[in-house]
């Protein structure tokens, strides 16, 4: 598993109290083994934060009303629980629908986008739906073409691209998706991509544009 999983779920944020975008990491196993702990990297120094009220292994970290959020846990107290941080800690909403361990969580405006995920309430049962958290409510939308779990997600322009992962234990190569974006941030449709060369587990991933890079550097 690469270095990104081993340090735990990573999300950039800017972290109350401070005055630059820093990091927020939570989650690894150097960090403990109760899974509640997080750090904040600010590019020079890392310091402890608020530790979440329930563990969240092998979750992830996404963004919700612009605040950080966590959904689910492989282990049985964190199993759908839902839990965001403010400036004062972290605030428990009311439990996800779906006992999903590594899902893929990304911001979408206020709302939460919550991607795939491996259903702990199924036997080897990745999924494909697409869940939106938005004023505390949770609804299902439209499904992946291909099921998912432990990949990334980066937004860009009006889509979003689905990255990484895998859809069985079995299946060999991770795939890549997209999902499009109406101006009202509502879904207009999902392609599949193709697949990678190799299995990636949450791939760091970087939005770039034409000729980024230099030949000349």
């Amino acid at each position: 598993m690469p270095k990104q999983a081993e340090l735990g779920t990573k999300s950039r944020i800017c972290v109350p109290g401070l005055k630059k975008i820093s990091a927020l990491i939570c989650f690894g196993q150097h960090l403990g083994a109760n899974w509640k702990i997080c750090e904040v990297f600010t590019g020079s120094s890392v310091f402890s934060t608020y530790s979440t009220s329930y563990s969240h292994k092998y979750s992830a970290l996404g963004f919700y009303n612009r605040q950080p959020i966590t959904v689910g846990s492989e282990n049985s107290d964190g199993q759908r629980k839902v839990e965001t941080l403010s400036s004062t800690g972290w605030t428990s909403l009311d439990d996800s629908p779906m006992n999903y361990l590594a899902p893929i969580l990304i911001g979408l405006g206020n709302d939460l986008l919550m991607i795939g995920g491996k259903d702990q309430d199924g036997v080897d049962a990745y999924s494909s739906s697409i869940w939106r958290l938005s004023n505390n409510n949770w609804s299902q939308g439209d499904d992946l073409k291909k099921k998912v779990g432990w990949g990334s997600a980066i937004a860009t322009g009006k889509s979003i691209f689905i990255v990484g992962g895998i859809e069985s234990t079995s299946h060999g190569l991770s795939l890549s998706q997209r999902i499009d974006l109406e101006e009202n941030d509502e879904i207009a449709g999902v392609e599949q991509i193709g697949e990678l060369g190799g299995r990636y587990f949450w791939p760091a991933l970087f939005a770039t544009s034409p000729d980024y890079c230099n030949s000349d550097l």
